[in-house]
């Protein structure tokens, strides 16, 4: 994946449509809402290394398993989470979307490199120029350093930011 400026308006392409199916789904689903507020505690570095590992590895395997469109499966599903998640919390979709956006934007950044990368394999699959010793040799440690970064920077916010917002209206 090769962040050129000119890759930025289909990548808020990407993210606009994300958020528009989330919204869809919010309102279409028919979970049970919950009567009360979840319970939440105060999370701390040991939660940011279980989210670092977690976000991670859950990405390194949707990239290793990119040839067979794992990314997309893991998308559909991570959309349908988020649109549900509101109503299990018992909490206004609005302001639970607006708490979990800072962390949120990141986990959803790193999908969508995943997405991407299972674009890329497509795109050389039919245009015949690539294999997959090229692919997985070219792409997957670009790939893997940008989700790295990106999982650290998501896991301090999720619990620096996210859980103390969630902390302060609600602890």
């Amino acid at each position: 994946m090769n962040f050129k400026k000119s890759n930025l308006p289909l990548l808020i392409f990407y993210f606009l449509i994300s958020i528009i199916l989330i919204i869809i789904v919010n309102q279409f689903s028919d979970i049970e809402k919950a009567n009360e507020i979840g319970q939440f505690k105060n999370l701390n570095m040991s939660d940011v290394v279980f989210i670092f590992c977690m976000n991670f590895f859950s990405a390194i395997l949707t990239l290793i398993f990119a040839p067979i469109g794992m990314a997309l499966i893991i998308y559909v599903k991570l959309i349908i989470t988020i649109s549900q998640a509101p109503l299990k919390e018992g909490l206004p979709s609005y302001f639970f979307w607006l708490i979990t956006l800072p962390h949120g934007l990141i986990e959803l950044l790193i999908l969508l490199i995943c997405l991407c990368s299972t674009v890329i394999w497509y795109k050389h699959i039919f245009n015949k120029t690539n294999s997959i010793k090229r692919y997985y040799r070219a792409y997957f440690p670009k790939h893997v350093l940008y989700i790295f970064i990106l999982c650290v920077v998501g896991a301090f916010v999720e619990v620096y930011v996210s859980n103390r917002l969630f902390m302060y209206y609600f602890g």
